[in-house]
């Protein structure tokens, strides 16, 4: 599995927005994780279930 801490380095890694530098650290990650759960049903056809994921 993936972790979602690769997931939201990679999407930091591109974005060009200052809004995130704004927000703690604490509140990025929580707007990043709603933004990636939300995400999930765009993905037509994943090779995992991208359901089975724990948050810890």
């Amino acid at each position: 599995m993936t972790p979602f801490t690769d997931v939201y380095n990679r999407f930091l890694g591109k974005i060009t927005d200052d809004m995130y530098v704004e927000l703690t650290p604490q509140d990025t990650i929580k707007d990043l994780r709603v933004m990636l759960i939300d995400a999930l049903p765009n993905f037509e056809f994943p090779r995992c279930n991208l359901y089975d994921y724990s948050i810890n």
